[in-house]
């Protein structure tokens, strides 16, 4: 096993003994980046997972979640928010999140651990950006994925499908 390995693996497991069952990503990503990780890439139908380090990088690969050819529809803004609440909640596993997310229609997502974002991209690069903090979240809405400019804030649990479907693009914030 190599160094980077080692060193990759040794903070998944402390991350895992520490983070609380409820609201435990901010819990891990910030013991990864701990761990010299800069970046880690999802490739949800294949299941694959790349992790960019300081000293190197790891590719990981579970059980791939579509074989053969298939069809993907645009994200769906509501699933991936259930998703992402179930996570938050600690009522999802990782291979849970990985399939909700996925029927969500997200092809791939990009955890950038030193801008301490998450990023959720379905096919046409629509999706959601989440900031990684240990503080309250709120939902932050804004019309383009390539647009910073926030036009509401609202609480995620006061968030609502109606509002979701009038926007292109969603940032959760977590502060």
């Amino acid at each position: 096993m190599s160094k980077v390995i080692e060193k990759l693996e040794t903070g998944q497991k402390r991350a895992m003994a520490i983070r609380p069952k409820v609201g435990g990503f901010p819990y891990l990503a910030e013991v990864l980046r701990q761990a010299s990780v800069k970046r880690n890439l999802w490739f949800l139908p294949s299941c694959q997972s790349l992790y960019l380090m300081d000293d190197g990088s790891v590719v990981t690969r579970g059980t791939p979640l579509v074989t053969g050819t298939v069809d993907v529809p645009k994200i769906d803004h509501d699933g991936l928010i259930a998703a992402l609440r179930a996570d938050q909640s600690g009522k999802s596993t990782l291979p849970g999140f990985v399939s909700a997310s996925w029927r969500a229609r997200v092809v791939r997502y990009d955890v950038d651990f030193n801008a301490r974002t998450c990023r959720y991209y379905g096919c046409k690069r629509r999706g959601i950006c989440r900031e990684i903090s240990r503080r309250r979240s709120e939902v932050v809405l804004s019309r383009s994925p390539l647009d910073r400019t926030t036009d509401k804030t609202l609480a995620t649990n006061c968030i609502g499908t109606r509002a979701l479907r009038q926007v292109l693009h969603v940032s959760l914030r977590i502060f």
